[in-house]
């Protein structure tokens, strides 16, 4: 992870419970650990785990508990980013 994706990622994370959200609790996990923040994974390792129902992610993102989402950079049609949340 870059610096400046660090610096982006961690400014006023204190203000949110997520600092981003991300498919997979592997990508989060590339996120959390260099940021020492939370970051919410959205469907596990193999899509098995919890996540939020798409009401309750967008209640996050109005109430602005998710500052960004992180779009996955494999997969079809991914080509990544990060983009504000709310």
């Amino acid at each position: 992870m870059s610096d400046s994706l660090l610096e982006i990622l961690t400014a006023d994370a204190d203000a949110y419970t997520w600092i981003a959200a991300t498919t997979g609790a592997e990508n989060a996990a590339s996120y959390q650990l260099p940021t020492e923040e939370s970051v919410m994974p959205i469907g596990g390792f193999n899509g098995g785990d919890p996540s939020p129902t798409l009401a309750q992610f967008q209640s996050y993102v109005a109430h602005g508990q998710i500052h960004f989402y992180i779009a996955s950079t494999s997969g079809p049609g991914g080509t990544g980013g990060v983009r504000p949340g709310g």
